[in-house]
């Protein structure tokens, strides 16, 4: 993000001058009643929100998206490049194996919250659970739990996709916790 800078710039100018604005017509503005009908959290909701224009509440609700977009896809690059050093300090063809189902899971919460693409998040939990699938035949018996553990989940979380009641966030970030968990007891045995 910092190698863009002009487009860093062109946002700190537009956030200030949003302050700026915000600030004057605070203090400059009309009475404060008349004012606390234009002010928004950062969800892009309030208490008030139903008295604020539809062309204000469609904008907070923009940047908000825009906002938690940002974060995911900011988030899975921070992943990307993590998962790419311990790919290169991976000791065995298990783990090695256990880190891509991490990163297909990571790509299947980047299709789903970020980019709402429900058919390419299925496709990348078809390729976590193939190369789970592949995983079973080379881990010790004792991890073997583990993984069918992790596959119910992936399964699971494929069902919710495809009825399209996923839970935001929730199964991925616990299939990559358990990932982390088995990953971590491999590299010890």
């Amino acid at each position: 993000m910092w190698r863009y800078a002009f487009l860093n710039l062109c946002f700190v100018l537009l956030l200030i001058t949003l302050l700026s604005i915000q600030h004057s017509a605070a203090v400059f503005g009309p009475g404060r009643d008349q004012w606390e009908r234009y002010v928004f959290t950062v969800d892009g909701e309030s208490v008030r929100s139903s008295r604020m224009p539809a062309a204000f509440r469609r904008a907070a609700a923009f940047l908000n998206d825009t906002w938690r977009r940002g974060k995911f896809f900011n988030e899975w690059l921070m992943e990307y490049n993590a998962s790419q050093w311990e790919f290169l300090r991976a000791s065995s063809p298990v783990e090695t194996d256990l880190l891509d189902v991490k990163f297909h899971i990571a790509n299947a919460e980047v299709f789903t919250e970020a980019m709402r693409e429900t058919d390419r998040a299925i496709k990348e939990l078809d390729r976590a659970a193939i190369s789970l699938h592949d995983v079973q035949t080379l881990v010790k018996p004792d991890l073997a739990r583990q993984l069918t553990n992790i596959s119910s989940e992936i399964t699971a979380a494929e069902m919710n996709e495809q009825k399209g009641n996923a839970i935001p966030g929730a199964p991925f970030e616990t299939i990559k916790a358990d990932l982390d968990h088995l990953i971590r007891a491999v590299r010890v045995s």
